[in-house]
């Protein structure tokens, strides 16, 4: 069945726009004829070719043993597939036309019998007359895909009726026929669009081709496009077909109130596609193609503008020729799915979503385009097949070996309210893609050429099941270095073999509820999405010049560099206007340090739960900001509405579980809990994550940020900028951080700790500690501002939050400097910090580290600043605490516990209202000695000075005015313990012990 221009062998080069509209379901199917479906249900057919001069099919020959057949001269080839076991008739007659004998296999399938006897009768010069029984057996049917027929004797009159003149039993009359039933429906394809089966220029010019935009509506019911049986019974809407070369181009558009479905058949090249090209069918193809199921319930802007909820399009044609575009609105059946199932039991049967096909691309094509939106309410499922090269694709390209394309255009899959599911299948190279390319067993020979287009996948959980070789993958496809088979690994073969070959355009892969990873229906690797250079190099780096990039995991492990250091994600400076979103529906381990220089965002989601309403439609498509996704634009597009989720606990830090049905989170001591935590660890390498000048978000059922095993290994959410060497060994970009950093979580609380060697910090805020190799070449130290947000009361139960400085229990004496900070600035960071701070949990404590003398400056401070940090700061602190809130100093010289702006010899202006506002108790403990007799019997040293516990601004030996309300309520007691060295106070107030001001 074809509906438009062309046809089967039609040559030349048709153009028509074509629309098909139906109230209820669209079917394109090729023949579903089953191989066997009994006699009586077959096609009926009969042949002889007795006078044929191909000797392999002559009926005559075979029964005269003069076949030239390969499986005999007593067989004959009979040019069908598929005959019916049990349907045939042979019937013998001789040169008079008279019946001699019908041979039938009705009784044994594949036995032809006699059904009479035959008395007297010639049938070779040499054998003479012979009489045969009915019921002999006298010749099989050989059943299958290419059936013959054997004759196990001379069945071939070779005498006249009278018995007395010779004659030849290959020539006059013929005297073998066979009448039989079959099911060979080779060629029974189906296609809307232009073109049609073998149907372009004799040629095969690829530069002229079929041309119009096609428009397919099931307003209230199903697409389905249904691959056949036998060989090419294909289902294609779009230009093109089966060998139909040429530059096909126009818009596609494809709606249905119900489901799309597009099952790939069981036979030969029985492949099912929405796009131009199709299996061999070379060209430049272009258009837009436009793919919506569940369209009812889709949101699009001309509903906002009908005033209805959803389902009003007005791109699916012009039914009553008034030149203006009809109106449509779609109704909602079904589950509003898409399915591509790639076909079983042969090749080629494919099921794709975009220009191209098997084979599509030969030495004199050169480019494929054009946008892809694919939308629907329900689940998407893109499954490879059982056949060999059953792939399933939504993208341009198709299994073409060692050739090459450019590719442009956008793909967009989004399900606003089911899961996606990119799942490889069995047979051979029947990969499973959303992306332009294609897969080989051997990546060394995949299509080759540049990509170029964004890509977004958003739907609740995202699976990729990968079987073996074969891939399951969201983004685009090169020809690559060497054979890796798995896009995830850090090994050099997955570099491109021309690096210059990946354009970016865009990268969000937005799970809802996070990504699981599989092989073969089993999860691979602990679910870990592990962003390493090679992921940063081809995935995030290219891609991050066009937009925000999202990468989504069940869970993420950061064990690449990503900032702007030579070669990494923001070196260029026009990209630090993007930023980065982690979102894992279990945890994030960071290894590595995030830092954006520039104004985009940094956004870390663990244990994530988002809700529809949290995606909206990008900015400003028409002058209107739409909180939902325009469906009618394409390709339509969501980006993550950060606001939406940060005051929503469901949100984030949620348990989910993988393929296996097991916990999806990171087995390791660094992670409590089964639901999604966010570690920042700084062992074996210093790590911050953040945004200069944009925010910082991380959200999670817990928040650990953990100082390291050795000097100078920082932990920090936040921006670093001190003057100083990042651990890459490039100086840190010295100036002024001002974007706002806010960090949520559950029951797991948020945790600061430092480390136990000296510098190894633990901080929230933009700076760091200034004391390691500053620059020699400017003094001059950085100015932070923007908003501190660290709130543990989103779960069932409100977390802790600890900010805890360094203790090395297995060295008392501690190292220096191992201090902890909420607020910006840092040990001696001279410079002027603002911004307000708030801090909320369940249990608060703020606890100073080190054990003896001999150790500096091991501080926790809720507030701005930090010892020797000179400089004017402000902004309000709030904490706020449902159980009780602690501060108690440390050990060591200078290791204060502080709720306010300054430090030890942090001089300057500070001020900002202060409000503590806890439940429980409120207790203050300046620092006690600690006897080390046991370590330093000799000398019995005495315990550190300075170790002071305040709310307020200020500290020990700080020069400078102090402004602000302090405001404590506790609901139960408030308790003060000064410490017993010098200096030792404990404070509620500004100012401090040797304060001047």
């Amino acid at each position: 069945m074809h509906l438009g221009n062309g046809g089967f062998d039609s040559r030349g080069d048709h153009q028509a726009d074509i629309q098909v509209f139906a109230e209820r379901n669209i079917t394109l199917e090729g023949s579903q004829l089953a191989h066997n479906p009994g006699v009586g249900n077959g096609l009926e057919a009969q042949m002889s070719f007795g006078g044929s001069n191909t000797s392999s099919w002559n009926l005559d020959r075979a029964a005269d043993g003069q076949s030239s057949h390969g499986n005999g001269n007593m067989v004959a080839d009979l040019r069908h597939n598929w005959l019916i076991p049990g349907g045939t008739r042979v019937t013998i007659r001789d040169d008079g036309g008279n019946i001699i004998v019908v041979l039938t296999d009705s009784a044994t399938p594949g036995q032809l019998v006699t059904d009479r006897d035959i008395s007297n009768f010639i049938f070779d010069d040499t054998e003479g007359a012979v009489t045969i029984a009915a019921g002999t057996h006298v010749a099989n049917m050989i059943y299958g895909n290419g059936s013959d027929i054997e004759f196990l004797r001379d069945m071939n009159p070779a005498r006249q009726v009278d018995g007395t003149t010779a004659s030849n039993p290959i020539g006059g009359s013929d005297n073998v026929w066979l009448v039989y039933e079959h099911a060979d429906v080779d060629l029974s394809h189906v296609q809307i669009g232009n073109g049609g089966y073998n149907a372009d220029q004799p040629n095969n010019d690829t530069a002229l081709g079929n041309k119009g935009d096609i428009r397919v509506s099931a307003r209230t019911g199903n697409i389905v496009l249904m691959g056949g049986t036998d060989d090419q019974d294909y289902a294609i809407i779009g230009h093109g077909g089966y060998e139909t070369k040429g530059a096909h181009e126009g818009d596609i558009h494809v709606r249905a109130g119900g489901d799309i479905q597009m099952l790939s058949g069981t036979g030969p090249r029985d492949y099912t596609q929405i796009g131009h090209g199709g299996y061999d069918a070379d060209g430049n193809h272009e258009g837009v193609i436009k793919v919506s199921a569940g369209s009812g319930n889709l949101f699009t802007s001309l509903s906002d503008t009908l005033g209805d909820p959803s389902g009003w399009f007005d791109d699916m044609g012009d039914f009553d020729m008034d030149t203006v575009p009809d109106q449509i609105q779609f109704g909602f059946s079904g589950t509003g799915g898409i399915l591509l199932q790639g076909g079983s039991a042969d090749v080629e049967n494919y099921a794709q979503i975009g220009h191209g096909g098997r084979s599509a691309v030969d030495g004199s094509v050169t480019t494929l385009d054009g946008v892809i939106g694919v939308s629907a309410t329900g689940d998407i499922d893109l499954l490879g097949g059982a056949g060999s090269r059953a792939y399933a694709q939504i993208g341009h390209g198709g299994w073409n070996e060692n050739n090459t394309v450019d590719i442009t255009g956008d793909i967009h899959v989004i399900s606003e309210g089911g899961d996606l599911t990119v799942k490889a299948g069995t047979g051979s190279e029947s990969y499973a893609l959303i992306g332009h390319g294609d897969d080989q067993s051997d990546n060394a020979t995949n299509l080759g050429g540049s990509r170029e287009g964004g890509i977004q996948a958003i739907a609740n959980q995202i699976t990729l099941d990968r079987n073996g070789y074969r891939l399951a993958w969201i983004g685009h496809t090169f020809d690559m270095a060497g054979n890796d088979n798995n896009p995830l690994s850090n090994s050099a073969n997955n570099a491109l073999a021309v690096p210059g070959d990946n354009l970016g355009g865009g990268y969000e892969v937005i799970a809802r509820n996070g990504m699981v990873l599989g092989n073969n229906g089993a999860t691979i690797s602990n679910n870990e999405f592990v962003i390493n250079d090679s992921i940063r190099d081809r995935l995030i780096t290219p891609n991050i010049a066009s937009g925000t990039v999202t990468i989504s995991g069940g869970n993420i492990v950061v064990n690449s560099l990503l900032d702007s250091s030579v070669g990494s994600i923001w070196e260029n400076v026009a990209n630090q206007a993007n930023g980065l979103n982690l979102i894992a529906g279990g945890d994030i381990d960071v290894n590595f340090s995030i830092q954006n220089p520039g104004t985009g965002d940094v956004n870390l989601i663990a244990g994530a739960d988002l809700a529809p309403s949290s995606i909206i439609d990008r900015p400003s498509i028409g002058g209107a900001d739409y909180q939902r996704i325009d469906h009618l634009y394409c390709p339509p597009t969501g980006h993550i509405n950060i606001l939406g989720v940060k005051p929503d606990g469901t949100q984030f830090g949620n348990a989910h579980t993988d393929l296996d049905g097991a916990s999806v989170a990171i087995s390791s001591g660094e992670f409590f809990s089964a639901a999604g935590e966010i570690s920042i660890n700084a062992a074996p390498r210093a790590i911050a994550v953040g945004s200069r000048d944009g925010m910082t978000n991380v959200l999670g059922y817990g928040v650990y940020v953990n100082g390291g095993n050795s000097s100078n290994e920082y932990a920090q959410i936040g921006f670093r900028s001190i003057n100083n060497v990042n651990d890459a060994g490039v100086t840190d970009p010295v100036g002024n951080a001002t974007g706002g950093i806010m960090v949520e979580s559950k029951e797991g609380g948020i945790t600061l700790q430092a480390g136990n060697q000296t510098r190894a910090t633990a901080q929230i805020g933009h700076g760091g500690d200034d004391g390691f190799g500053g620059s020699t070449t400017d003094t001059t130290d950085p100015s932070h501002s923007g908003m501190i947000y660290v709130d543990a009361t989103f779960g069932a139960a409100d977390g802790d939050v600890s900010i805890l400085a360094g203790i090395d229990a297995a060295y008392p004496f501690d190292r220096d400097q191992q201090w902890a900070l909420i607020g910006h600035g840092g040990r001696a960071i001279a410079g002027d910090h603002t911004g307000s701070i708030e801090v909320y949990g369940g249990n608060i404590s703020v606890q100073g580290g080190g054990q003896n003398t001999g150790t500096d400056d091991s501080f926790a401070q809720i507030g701005h600043g930090g010892n020797n940090s000179t400089g004017a700061n402000d902004g309000t602190i709030t904490v706020g605490a449902s159980g009780n809130l602690t501060l108690t100093a440390g050990g060591g010289d200078n290791s204060a516990a502080r709720i306010g702006h300054g430090g030890i010899a942090a001089d300057g202006d500070k001020s900002g209202k202060i409000a503590v506002m806890v439940d429980g108790d409120i207790m203050l403990t300046a620092g006690l000695g600690v006897d080390d007799s046991a370590f330093l019997p000799a000398t019995n040293s005495p315990a550190g000075v300075n170790r002071s516990a305040q709310i307020g601004h200020g500290g020990n030996n700080t020069d400078g005015n102090f402004d602000g309300t302090v405001s404590v309520q506790s609901g139960g007691a408030i308790t003060l313990t000064g410490g017993d060295t010098n200096d030792g106070y404990v404070q509620i107030g500004h100012g401090g012990d040797d304060a001047k001001g």
